[in-house]
């Protein structure tokens, strides 16, 4: 049963806990990883969830331990997903940077948009890249707080033990034509979302996780807001 507790509080957190849900991940430890681990992409997880040995909770989620559902056959278009209308006053500007790649000391390159006043957190343990709306150490309650993380994991996205999941939170889409799963989960009606991309690159995995949080409930705000994110994901591009 979900909390209460102001989003704010429950949802402005560390990449870790944002994404452990949907992937149960760390910041990764770069590892060589051989291509029969990398064919979460090949095939889509059957369904019923029983047919995976996994029994279905209330409502047909999936509930772990298992491996993270992989992508359906067809793709939502980007398009379908961002609301231009809502963003189109947005700046944006390019953050380039590297990556943990798939073995150990190498690295990706990448680059994404983000909206212009954004605010760039780099953590130096390992890798995490936040970007932010509000200045760091400076998250206040009576403001809309939003942002978007872009995290190596250490090991194959998957549902630990006790994790849930319902399906119907999950879309497919294409990053640099190749399919990825995107998960949109409201948390409060109108006031708390929290979506997550999962991508792979060169036997590496890493989850663009977004997170929304407003003082009170704004619909559109929280539209214009999923809106950027996607928009941000959808930029991402690895050369």
């Amino acid at each position: 049963m979900r909390t209460k507790a102001h989003p704010l509080m429950r949802l402005a957190c560390s990449a870790a806990l944002t994404c452990l849900a949907l992937v149960g991940c760390t910041p990764a430890t770069p590892t060589t990883q051989g291509a029969e681990e990398t064919s979460l992409l090949a095939t889509a997880l059957p369904y019923p969830p029983e047919q995976a040995g996994v029994e279905a909770g209330e409502g047909g989620v999936l509930v772990g331990p298992m491996p993270f559902p992989t992508p359906g056959t067809e793709a939502i278009p980007w398009e379908m997903l961002i609301n231009q209308a809502l963003i189109k006053d947005v700046t944006w500007k390019e953050y380039a940077g590297e990556a943990p790649g798939g073995a150990a000391d190498a690295t990706v390159a990448f680059s994404l948009q983000y909206p212009q006043g954004w605010h760039v957190l780099e953590e130096s343990a390992g890798f995490n890249l936040i970007l932010q709306n509000q200045q760091p150490g400076t998250s206040s309650l009576e403001h809309d707080f939003v942002k978007f993380e872009l995290i190596p994991l250490s090991e194959h996205p998957s549902l630990e033990e006790g994790q849930i999941l319902d399906p119907d939170e999950l879309r497919t889409v294409l990053m640099q034509e190749r399919p990825a799963v995107l998960e949109i989960r409201n948390e409060l009606p109108g006031m708390a979302r929290r979506l997550a991309l999962i991508v792979e690159q060169e036997a590496t995995w890493y989850a663009l996780v977004g997170t929304i949080a407003l003082p009170q409930e704004n619909p559109q705000n929280l539209e214009r807001y999923t809106s950027i994110l996607l928009s941000m994901m959808a930029s991402l591009r690895f050369p």
